[in-house]
């Protein structure tokens, strides 16, 4: 924050902005599952989860390991549904995820602490 500051940039306005335009864009995307899927008070809480998932797979702040896995636990829950049911998808991609954290805690991409 105080490196910005001292290049002439203006954080309280860059946070305004970001938050503004997240905001946004959730009201679209909000429209969007609406038409798709009933929607219910914790509707997202499915998405939620797989967004944690998602990240902490990836790697915690590695973009391109978040990128890998969301394109991995896309296509399992894409094959496993069409193979078996949704249910069994999800179930099937969080014992992977559970699995995959055992194995490599760090995540995908990610880096040991000390190393």
């Amino acid at each position: 924050r105080e490196g910005v500051e001292l290049m002439g940039v203006n954080p309280r306005l860059v946070y305004l902005i970001t938050a503004g335009l997240g905001g946004a864009l959730a009201g679209v995307v909000s429209v969007f599952f609406a038409l798709q899927y009933s929607v219910y008070p914790d509707f997202g809480l499915r998405f939620v989860l797989l967004a944690f998932m998602i990240v902490v797979l990836g790697g915690l702040g590695n973009f391109m390991g978040s990128f890998i896995s969301a394109f991995v636990i896309s296509e399992i829950l894409n094959i496993s549904a069409v193979l078996a049911s949704f249910e069994f998808a999800n179930i099937l991609v969080f014992v992977l995820f559970i699995l995959m954290i055992l194995v490599r805690p760090e995540g995908l991409l990610g880096q040991r602490e000390g190393a």
